[in-house]
């Protein structure tokens, strides 16, 4: 049988919540505030390193948190019908950081208990088993990102272990602002909560298990996507082999797919087209497939190159750490001396074994992003890649 610990998460802005969140919790549990520097992963830490080591489990529940009755009694028997070794969320939102995406897939959820994703999308309630945290602090102690949820996730996602998400969710939000600069509140609601009049003890979590696809392979309705770019009309990412035309560009390919989707992108105006955009585009022109075969990677230092007539020269962007951080296992190390990407075949295994090979060398990255494009298509992978090109 599972045992749970609890810690909150909370900092002096939402200081009304507490009182009120620890009232309703059915276990005694820590409050870990802010200690000034609103550092969402300092806080975080040490909620996590909270836990109880006679628990088999801790949940960090932050302060902006709606819950139920019987939470943590609720937590615990859910946990009979998840394995040991994955964390546990207790909360599927509407939006950030795939709001379409799960929109879609919770569509096809009638009748299932669990939800299982590839990553830690929320961080708003979140259950880790006792017997790694030490480690997954430490090793997320390294990562320079400042949401604590990205970092857990990191962790799990380098051992490939999915998340599991009871159906419906035990954890809503409140209506209040993020803490997380940029962001408003609109919508930060769960697609399905049980409700903050309900026990937890009420639901039964022993039903089907919905398996997710991974996020980075992830095409509404399975189709093509056609992108627009709204500042460049006639933009060229070499990274992943997609040239715009006339402001817009149909792409095949998930690892491009999920490129273009990327922070990065939306900064330099790239979105998904429109429905009406995507009507009037095929009806004015004879569709071009903007990713064909493969090619062989430009060799400009810019990730981006834009034709005449064209803007200042678009500078290589560090792509947004919160999303995208490099994967740190080799840090210390000294870098490899510099060879011949070809000399050596692009090694097929995790994202830190793949950046490893590469270490700063520019034709490595090169490489290795074609092979990444044709292959698993990795969205952080291929952002650290274009670092390093456009470095």
């Amino acid at each position: 049988m599972a045992s749970v610990s609890v810690a909150i998460m909370a900092h002096q802005k939402r200081a009304a919540f507490v009182p009120e969140l620890k009232m309703k919790l059915d276990r005694l549990a820590r409050v870990v505030w802010d200690d000034g520097s609103n550092s969402r992963w300092g806080t975080g830490r040490r909620a996590l390193l909270a836990y109880d080591p006679a628990a088999t489990h801790h949940l960090v529940v932050q302060d902006d948190a709606v819950i139920p009755a019987d939470l943590v009694a609720g937590v615990e028997a859910a946990l009979a019908h998840a394995p040991d070794d994955v964390p546990v969320c207790l909360y599927v939102g509407r939006v950030r950081p795939y709001g379409e995406m799960v929109a879609e897939y919770v569509a096809r959820a009638d009748g299932a208990s669990w939800l299982v994703m590839d990553r830690l999308n929320w961080g708003v309630a979140i259950v880790i088993p006792t017997n790694v945290i030490d480690e997954l602090v430490a090793w997320c102690d390294r990562l320079p990102i400042p949401n604590y949820d990205t970092r857990i996730s990191k962790w799990f996602e380098r051992r490939e272990t999915p998340v599991w998400y009871p159906w419906p969710s035990l954890v809503d939000h409140r209506e209040s602002p993020s803490l997380v600069p940029g962001r408003g509140h609109s919508g930060r609601t769960a697609h399905r909560f049980i409700g903050a009049t309900a026990s937890a003890l009420g639901t039964d979590f022993s039903g089907a298990v919905l398996r997710l696809p991974n996020a980075d392979s992830y095409q509404p309705g399975g189709l093509p996507m056609l992108f627009k770019s709204t500042k460049y009309p006639d933009l060229y990412i070499p990274t992943i082999n997609v040239r715009f035309e006339d402001g817009f560009a149909e792409v095949t390919r998930r690892g491009a797919m999920s490129y273009l989707q990327g922070s990065p992108m939306r900064r330099r105006g790239v979105r998904l087209a429109t429905d009406e955009e995507t009507a009037a585009w095929r009806e004015a022109s004879t569709p071009i497939l903007a990713v064909a075969e493969p090619a062989a990677v430009e060799p400009p230092v810019d990730a981006v190159e834009v034709k005449e007539p064209a803007p200042a020269a678009v500078p290589a962007e560090t792509t947004p750490v919160e999303e995208d951080p490099a994967d740190p296992a080799n840090d210390n190390e000294e870098p490899a001396p510099a060879e011949d990407a070809s000399a050596e075949s692009v090694p097929d295994g995790t994202a830190g074994d793949v950046l490893a090979w590469v270490g700063d060398d520019v034709d490595r990255a090169k490489a290795a992003a074609a092979a990444e494009v044709e292959g698993k298509g990795r969205k952080t992978l291929l952002a650290d890649l274009d670092r390093i090109i456009g470095e």
